[in-house]
């Protein structure tokens, strides 16, 4: 098989691959000829893992170590991110490549540690953490420590603070990449910075499948305060890349989830049937921030109806509106006590909406019997 075959059927594997394909595409990482071919697989092996890393046992992850052991970090630097797994594991063999001389093998472990930490399965943070405060107090190239640094902040890891704000200068950026870091850590460490709109994805940090965020698990917290929670104990805050945004997002990673967070304006854009499944607490929120239709639909989903019959009748009555709007009202008015006003609202969306509306049964239902 060719170059571009070879490539391509890494490339299948990498999407439907399980453990069982790891060991042999490490073996191409490390003995292919090609070196396109040699990168690709390394890739491949990574995303398997991601996608496994939730489940995979004590054994498993101490055999990535083990397959490490022999290989030259330098040889694929890519390759190394299938540490990521073993966690407190590959602890010691991570803090010997820090201290490599090859500028790529530096770059691989920090990244190696950066995906250990911003990961939603991330199973040892403390020991991690205690172990990067260790690397940072100890004789690094300044291209290391200011990585380093940076994770600190991305990884919201607070208690380290003091630390940093000490460290002797990396270079003509540490000034720069000092100041990112404690600003990452003050939000972090305030209240606020945990406030607002939160939505979880299916996907891991930096797991190549489609994008699959739930608004009906989102949670909207105000004043520090998680819904369903008494505390925020075993969640973490972080700054991550999350995949078709520049620049890093803030994160919540916990109960094996990663919830990003969104700004308020952004739900202005939900469709209707995305308000219907967004729990009371973030609609009640979003309300607070958003005008016109959509918050008034908010309101509605928030228990607060009366607020948003004014908004949604101009909404209906509008000559190029939604129709959607006239069956929003007919709720807004039958929560209020208004059943003949509702009905009427009804009948108006059935004369504007198509046969396969989404509310179209449930419109029918309440003009029928002036119930829902």
């Amino acid at each position: 098989m060719d170059v571009a075959g070879r490539a391509e059927a890494i490339r299948q594997r990498a999407v439907v691959g399980t453990w069982e394909d790891v060991p042999a595409l490490i073996n191409t990482a490390t003995t292919e000829k090609s070196p396109s071919v040699r990168h690709l697989a390394a890739v491949a092996a990574n995303t398997i893992l991601v996608r496994m890393r939730g489940g995979l046992t004590v054994d498993q992850r101490t055999q990535l170590v083990q397959w490490s052991v022999p290989l030259d970090p330098g040889l694929n630097p890519a390759l190394l991110l299938a540490l990521a797994p073993a966690e407190s594991l590959a602890l010691d063999r991570l803090g010997r490549m820090l201290r490599d001389g090859r500028t790529e093998v530096r770059t691989g472990a920090t990244a190696v540690a950066r995906q250990m930490l911003l990961s939603r399965w991330c199973r040892e943070p403390e020991a991690i953490e205690e172990r990067l405060a260790q690397w940072l107090t100890t004789r690094l190239a300044p291209d290391a420590a200011a990585d380093l640094i940076r994770l600190v902040g991305e990884a919201g890891l607070t208690a380290l603070r003091p630390l940093v704000s000490r460290l002797p200068s990396t270079g003509n950026s540490h000034l720069e990449i000092l100041e990112e870091c404690l600003g990452r850590l003050h939000e972090v460490a305030a209240t606020a910075g945990w406030d607002g709109w939160w939505v979880p994805d299916a996907r891991d940090v930096l797991e190549e499948a489609e994008e699959h965020l739930d608004v009906g698990a989102s949670w909207w917290i105000a004043d520090g305060s998680v819904p369903g929670r008494t505390d925020r104990a075993g969640l973490r805050r972080v700054f991550a890349q999350q995949a078709g945004v520049g620049g890093k997002s803030a994160a919540i990673l916990g109960e094996g989830r990663v919830f990003w967070r969104q700004s308020e304006t952004a739900g202005s854009q939900l469709a209707e049937l995305e308000i219907d499944r967004i729990p009371v607490q973030v609609a009640a929120g979003l309300a607070n921030h958003l005008t016109g239709r959509v918050r008034a639909m908010c309101l509605v989903v928030a228990g607060r109806p009366g607020e948003a019959v004014e908004g949604l009748r101009a909404a209906a009555q509008e000559k190029r509106g939604k129709p959607d709007s006239a069956w929003w009202l007919a709720r807004a008015l039958l929560a209020t006590g208004d059943p003949a006003g509702a009905r009427s609202a009804a009948r108006d969306y059935l004369d504007r909406a198509g046969k396969k509306a989404s509310y179209r049964n449930s419109a029918e239902t309440l003009v029928s019997s002036g119930t829902e």
